[in-house]
Formats: C-alpha cells, sequence, structure tokens
C-alpha cells in the first residue's frame, strides 16, 4: 500500500529516490554508501526492480498532473516490473484497427485473373512490359514449382544441397543430384546450366543434361537421390497460358 500523498514523504531525509538511483551512476554509488552506513546490503537488481516498481506506482499516484521527469521513470519502472512479472498490457480493440485498411473493395479495383494476360495499358512503354512479363509467364510458373520442391528435397538450406537437372527424355522432369554427383558431372560438362530457369538475382540455379548419353551416364555412375516430375494439372494450366497472347 502506497503511503500518504506529498513529496518523498516515505523517504527518510537524505534518501536518494529509486528513480534517481538507477537513473545516475553517482547516486547509485551514494546510494550503496546510504545503505552500508546503515549496516544494510546494497540491493541486488531484482530487488531494485521490485523497489522502483513499487515507487512507481506510488509516484504515480502521488504525483501532481503534468509531465515530469519523475512521472515518466516512474512509469517506465511500472511497465518494467510488469513485464518481468509476465504480465500483459490490456489490449485495445482500436490498436488493431489499421486505417489505410477498407473493407470490401470501395477503391472498385479490377483484380484480373493471373492465368489471362493483363489489359493492355495506353502507355506504350508499359505495353511492351506487359508483353514480356506475360511471355516468362510460364518460365516462371515453372521456377516457383521447382523452389518449391527443393525446399521439399532439400529441408535445411545450409547443408546437404540438392541440384535439379532437367531430363532430355521428358520436359516436365527432373532428376535430383547431390553435390558430388553434381559437380561430377558439372566437370564433365555432361551437366549444364539451364539459362532458361535460371534466375541468379534470386540465386536460383537449374540445370539441364547436355545430351541424352549424358543421361544415361549420370543415371550408372553418380547419385540420383530423387526424380521431381510436375503434376498434370500444372502442365496442363501452362500450356494453356502458352496458348493466351498478350494483345497489346
Amino acid at each position: 500500500m502506497c503511503p500518504p500523498p506529498g513529496p518523498r514523504a516515505w523517504l527518510p531525509k537524505g534518501t536518494l529516490s529509486p528513480s534517481a538511483v538507477m537513473a545516475f551512476p553517482s547516486a547509485r554509488r551514494r546510494r550503496r554508501g546510504q545503505l552500508l552506513a546503515r549496516g544494510g546490503r546494497p540491493a541486488t537488481a531484482t530487488g531494485l526492480l521490485v523497489a522502483l516498481a513499487l515507487a512507481g506506482r506510488c509516484l504515480c499516484w502521488a504525483s501532481p498532473p503534468g509531465p515530469s521527469r519523475r512521472s515518466a521513470a516512474a512509469a517506465g519502472a511500472a511497465a518494467a516490473a510488469a513485464a518481468l512479472a509476465g504480465i500483459a498490457p490490456a489490449a485495445h480493440a482500436d490498436q488493431f484497427i489499421l486505417p489505410y485498411m477498407k473493407p470490401g473493395n470501395p477503391d472498385k479495383l479490377d483484380y484480373r485473373d493471373p492465368d489471362f494476360p493483363p489489359v493492355p495499358d495506353e502507355d506504350p512503354f508499359v505495353r511492351k512490359l506487359q508483353a514480356k512479363s506475360w511471355a516468362m509467364e510460364p518460365i516462371i510458373r515453372t521456377r516457383l514449382f521447382l523452389m518449391e520442391e527443393k525446399r521439399r528435397v532439400q529441408p535445411n538450406p545450409f547443408a546437404d544441397y540438392k541440384f535439379f537437372v532437367k531430363r532430355v527424355d521428358s520436359s516436365t522432369q527432373w532428376d535430383v543430384l547431390d553435390e558430388a554427383s553434381w559437380k561430377s558431372a558439372s566437370e564433365l560438362g555432361k551437366v549444364l546450366l539451364d539459362n532458361d530457369l535460371s534466375f541468379r538475382r534470386e540465386e536460383w540455379e537449374s540445370f539441364v543434361y547436355a545430351t541424352d548419353k549424358d543421361q544415361e551416364w549420370v543415371a550408372r555412375n553418380l547419385n540420383v537421390t530423387d526424380i521431381v516430375e510436375m503434376p498434370p494439372e500444372l502442365v496442363e494450366k501452362i500450356r494453356l497460358i502458352g496458348t493466351r497472347k498478350f494483345a497489346g
């Protein structure tokens, strides 16, 4: 329970307040000397926090209205003590309302189907960008599929590296090689970089066999850990995207 109001009425004369003790190193040394002179022990970190929290509650009750250094320190001390005690501050519904998030579609934006080409823009430069982007859509969809499969066959991104090599006999299948096998095949020129599916900016690389004989040699002599195949529904969607031409 807090003592009656009054500036530092509950502290002995000449004793520094807990907020001052925490705020200034010289004040902490003076406080330590006062405690030792009275035969007491210097407070531990936990004890100081508890005392500071109690003092903060009292200061908040006894301080006059208006901001002050003491009230700010007391409020901070109370918040720190509450955090240490695991007491979460009360949540208000207003704090989760974002002013820029409007319900529904008040701006009447046209969300196009990503499986269809965009509406040509009036600006010729923008139309060229739209045409290039739509032409890359089948490759982008394939690349995204392989990136997802990479996370499956190589859960740890920093070890046990795996490499995708596109098969010669199928445009929707890739052999998965471990690092040692990939290095051996690359040094012998049997595995080459797939310039279409690789995207250096995203640090993504995909590979392709140089010939069908190289694919057979790798299967016989190296370690093919897995074979990744694109699902039929994705193959069909990519085929349809390729038939839908940009009208610009």
